[in-house]
């Protein structure tokens, strides 16, 4: 075979493998857009994916904001409630006290039978009793021991009477008559309870502190968690009394 002919065998195979390369290369060419093309489309996906799930997130944000904002206006307007309740009860309360003190007096200056005046006082006296708080209660015990009701030979009875929480701080009631009554949780600091009576009486978690007791009957009377510090109880009567969980001894 001659030069001429071998040389154009070898340009033959070099165009067929470069032919082939062509082919080989197009065809990677097209694989790799088809992966190119994949790609994208799952950047796409994940784009969308991302865009929802901060657009969720900032619903949620904005929907907590909101949540938080009805709940602070809902707690300002139940303060503002129970501010205007708490503001209509006192105003109330006040009502029912100064109509109180009035009938009383009426009844005092009426002219008739002393047995029905007592009946009337009694039962005047355990109804606003019940409704008042610890201050209006005070005032209450205090007119009734400033006309003489209930104290010495006591015209009317307090036992039973709702005296829970009074405040009686620095009051002056010396022979008071309080037999019976419920006092827990009172406030009686200083008060002045010289030879009152006291039998029966529950005084509970009540404030005595400085409370002058001297003489007082305090037979069968509740103290557990009554603060009795700096009480003078020269003279007291302790029978069957509840001090500090323990009953007193009788003499």
């Amino acid at each position: 075979m001659d030069g001429s002919k071998r040389s154009k065998d070898v340009d033959e195979r070099f165009k067929d493998v470069d032919n082939r390369l062509k082919d080989v290369d197009e065809r990677s060419k097209g694989n790799l857009k088809v992966l190119y093309d994949r790609i994208n489309d799952h950047i796409k996906d994940f784009q969308g994916l991302y865009v929802g799930l901060a657009t969720a997130l900032v619903s949620i944000a904005v929907g907590g904001l909101a949540i938080q904002s009805a709940n602070i206006q809902a707690n300002a307007a139940i303060q503002v409630a129970e501010a205007q309740a708490k503001a209509t009860l006192t105003a109330e309360r006040k009502t029912i006290l100064n109509e109180y003190i009035e009938r009383v007096k009426d009844v005092l200056d009426d002219k008739g039978s002393i047995d029905v005046k007592k009946e009337l006082i009694q039962a005047k006296s355990f109804a606003a009793l019940r409704i008042l708080d610890g201050q209006g209660k005070g005032y209450v015990v205090r007119f009734l021991n400033e006309y003489h009701l209930i104290a010495n030979q006591p015209k009317i009875s307090l036992s039973g009477a709702d005296l829970t929480q009074i405040n009686l701080h620095d009051a002056w009631l010396p022979d008071i008559n309080l037999k019976g009554a419920y006092l827990s949780g009172g406030i009686l600091h200083n008060t002045s309870l010289k030879r009152a009576n006291l039998a029966g009486t529950d005084l509970k978690n009540a404030d005595l502190t400085g409370a002058n007791l001297e003489g007082a009957n305090l037979k069968s009377a509740n103290l557990e968690g009554a603060n009795l510090t700096g009480a003078n109880l020269k003279g007291a009567k302790f029978c069957n009394t509840i001090l500090q969980s323990r009953n007193s001894v009788c003499p």
